[in-house]
């Protein structure tokens, strides 16, 4: 390949790095616009990241990114077991259908950061993402009574946390009061929508998400009391779902046991990844069709999928992945946050941009509780939502607003 040179190719670079953040953006809204948006969205990002790699790799956040084993390894992990499986066919669905917005995904929150700027675009992604996906579930839940797609639940609780960062990003020129009122319209469709869709993983999600933002604010000691302090709200609401008989007789339940069965079966390394329903027919189990509508191609629970499909070893591979980018950006976003808070002279850039990775974080830790009782790991909106904020809280952290200019 013939590279132009270096002047050129840093402004093809820089306009690389453009159309990955409007990709990206674009991806994003795609999950309220509708599945073509979203689609060209992910093809846009794959293309621009790849195009901005091959132009600026040195220049690059991945390049300085450290530690990036733990996010090869998770890659290497499930590359193998997609064809070391008791179905590589089941593999080779997921490889088709998430290998340009899974966790490459990752790659691209991770260069599209480069400062405060950069994050407000993406908190205004999703938090117009959740408000037109909150007005059609809140004109089909005053229409019907309902919401049919409970799902929804489950990506607004990953989206609204995004918004309580608006303010910061909506002109300084305007009062306060007028600042949050903004915010408030802009978050009710979207807040609506989650409460009426009831999905018990949703509700889940948005309480620890709340949970880990007041960690990122206040003492562990005070966060504790002021998460007692939601939940107990939110179950004075009574919501339909949420109630002790519901959750005791939860089909998950049975789920679960038969996710522990297949890992039995298959300790190390797990049946490989989307073959739960082809490890647990092959050992000759089956679901009450009278209870349950169609097949189980999943344990509707992340942890266990990964132990059945991946075994004792890929189990502690994600987790590796997940939880400790978790716990090391935590670490850094509460301590540079705080001293942000803290300071004088012009604390209002730099305050913007660790809010709004500790909104991020906070919605990724919420995703991470979800998962204990949602979907597969590999559905692709969900996945994608994921693997994009954990990817802006990394970029978030790479940017690191600590040097004259960052902030702009």
């Amino acid at each position: 390949m013939i590279l132009p040179d270096p002047d050129r190719r840093e402004a093809w670079a820089a306009r690389a790095r453009d159309l990955l953040r409007v990709s990206l953006a674009v991806h994003i809204l795609g999950l309220g616009l509708g599945n073509a948006v979203f689609e060209i969205g992910a093809v846009g990002t794959f293309i621009s990241l790849g195009a901005y790699y091959v132009l600026d790799w040195r220049g690059s956040n991945l390049r300085r990114f450290t530690p990036r084993w733990p996010y090869f390894l998770f890659l290497a992990l499930v590359g193998l077991k997609i064809f070391s499986s008791v179905s590589p066919a089941s593999g080779c669905y997921v490889l088709e259908h998430t290998w340009y917005k899974g966790p490459i995904l990752v790659l691209a929150g991770l260069e599209a950061v480069r400062s405060r700027r950069d994050l407000g675009l993406f908190v205004w992604a999703f938090a117009v993402m959740a408000c037109l996906r909150g007005l059609a579930g809140t004109w089909e839940l005053g229409a019907h009574g309902w919401i049919t797609e409970k799902r929804v639940g489950n990506l607004m609780s990953m989206a609204l946390p995004l918004c309580f960062c608006l303010p910061l990003f909506l002109p300084r020129s305007w009062p306060a009061w007028q600042r949050w009122l903004a915010t408030g319209l802009i978050a009710l469709p979207g807040f609506i929508t989650w409460a009426g869709s009831e999905a018990r993983s949703g509700w889940l999600g948005l309480c620890v998400a709340a949970l880990a933002f007041f960690w990122m604010r206040m003492s562990t000691r005070k966060a504790a009391l002021a998460g007692v302090l939601v939940l107990a709200a939110l179950l004075l609401a009574k919501p339909t779902h949420l109630n002790v008989r519901d959750v005791a007789n939860d089909a998950r339940w049975e789920i679960w046991g038969v996710a522990l069965k297949v890992w039995q079966a298959h300790p190390l390394l797990g049946a490989g990844v989307n073959a739960f329903e082809p490890a647990y027919r092959e050992l000759g189990i089956e679901f009450d069709p009278n209870r349950y509508d169609d097949s189980m191609p999943h344990p509707h629970n992340i942890y266990l999928q990964f132990l059945a499909e991946t075994g004792l070893v890929g189990l502690a591979v994600f987790l590796n992945f997940a939880l400790g980018y978790v716990v090391r950006a935590g670490r850094r976003i509460r301590s540079a946050l705080a001293r942000a808070t803290e300071a004088r002279g012009r604390p209002g850039r730099d305050v913007a941009h660790w809010f709004a990775a500790a909104c991020c974080w906070s919605s990724f830790v919420g995703y991470l509780a979800s998962g204990l009782s949602a979907h597969s790991f590999f559905r692709n909106w969900w996945l994608s939502s994921a693997m994009v904020l954990l990817g802006l809280v990394l970029g978030a952290c790479a940017a690191a607003p600590q040097q004259p200019g960052d902030g702009e």
